[in-house]
């Protein structure tokens, strides 16, 4: 087994989980070890080739959203996280963040709140084949819809230095009328401003002892409204910016202003930024073990627990995540739902 930082094997048994994961991203890292994390990092990644329906029974895992534990691909930065669900017409990015909780006492009365969703309606591609495909080396997520000759490709990422999704759409074969809406649901309000869809919510009545506000404003890069015809060959840049009170004293403002933003000068730096945090956090992360499963298993739940907890002073959001509705209560709990973070080796 070899480590990051040390150039030697060992022999004695070890336990991976939270491997230094405060500081891996801390220090520079040599040449050999950048090489060596992306050859044994890119040989894995996350497949999934359907997405399951919600299931709201409580004693029944998977399913987006679900009671329990949802089974689709997860994307974040320890403080913006996103779940995919949905068929391939209808995909949904549910939309969560770190610190929007309902602070409350008591058993079960508190805890983290899912925003809403940015939702891309794709009606052509109704009953067409679902590959969803996750990198773990460079945190993207590329999503591949084939209903006859339409095929719709999108390639998804939460920047990993800034509270921002970016959903590329492209087309190949024949144009595709594509929809794009934001929302949450009990909005305190949505509206645009310039370029920007927004929306605003808060948790904030007489029983909660901290009120909290999130915002979400959204941009298009390639087109003019939320409502267009996807050519081949073309590429539409869907980018949602998100904010909350805890980052800014008026946070719809904020998060308009960071998504009006959002040109194609600032996603590509985004971009450069976003493979530079994950290149050397797979650097300081490093575990080269020598047995493929364990070898897959280790990057794949350590991109969970980076991508979900690294806003230090409250839970990481994946583990507890609350969506309510007019008419029902369901979790959308954003772990995997396999085994536990905590791989034993020995």
């Amino acid at each position: 087994m070899r480590v990051a930082g040390f150039r030697q094997y060992l022999t004695v048994g070890m336990t991976v989980g939270l491997v230094s994961l405060g500081q891996a991203w801390a220090a520079p890292a040599d040449m050999q070890m950048h090489a060596d994390a992306q050859r044994i990092v890119s040989q894995y990644k996350a497949v999934f080739n359907k997405s399951n329906p919600r299931r709201l029974g409580m004693q029944v895992a998977g399913g987006t959203p679900s009671r329990t534990a949802v089974d689709g691909p997860l994307l974040g930065n320890g403080d913006l996280g996103v779940v995919i669900g949905g068929p391939p017409e209808a995909q949904h990015f549910y939309i969560s963040k770190a610190d929007f909780w309902r602070f409350q006492g008591g058993h079960r009365k508190g805890g983290g709140h899912p925003f809403g969703s940015l939702d891309i309606k794709i009606p052509a591609l109704a009953g067409g084949t679902y590959l969803v495909e996750q990198e773990l080396y460079p945190a993207i997520t590329t999503s591949r819809f084939t209903k006859g000759q339409t095929n719709v490709t999108m390639r998804s990422w939460v920047a990993a230095t800034d509270n921002v999704l970016i959903v590329e759409l492209s087309a190949a074969g024949t144009p595709a009328d594509v929809e794009v809406k934001l929302w949450a649901d009990k909005a305190d309000d949505t509206g645009r401003k310039d370029a920007v869809l927004w929306v605003a919510k808060s948790i904030a009545d007489d029983r909660v002892e901290i009120p909290v506000t999130a915002a979400c404003g959204m941009a298009f890069l390639g087109a003019k409204e939320p409502a267009f015809k996807l050519q081949p060959g073309q590429t539409v840049t869907v980018a949602v910016a998100m904010q909350s009170s805890f980052d800014s004293k008026k946070p719809l403002e904020a998060a308009q202003e960071k998504a009006l933003g959002l040109n194609e000068k600032r996603v590509e730096k985004l971009r450069e930024r976003h493979a530079q945090w994950w290149r050397d956090f797979w650097t300081r992360s490093l575990v080269e073990i020598g047995d493929p499963v364990l070898e897959q298993r280790y990057p794949y739940k350590t991109s969970n627990i980076v991508s979900s907890a690294r806003n230090c002073w409250v839970a990481g959001k994946f583990w507890s995540v609350r969506l309510e509705t007019s008419d029902e209560r369901a979790s959308l709990n954003m772990t995997d739902s396999s085994e536990k973070s905590i791989v034993s080796l020995g």
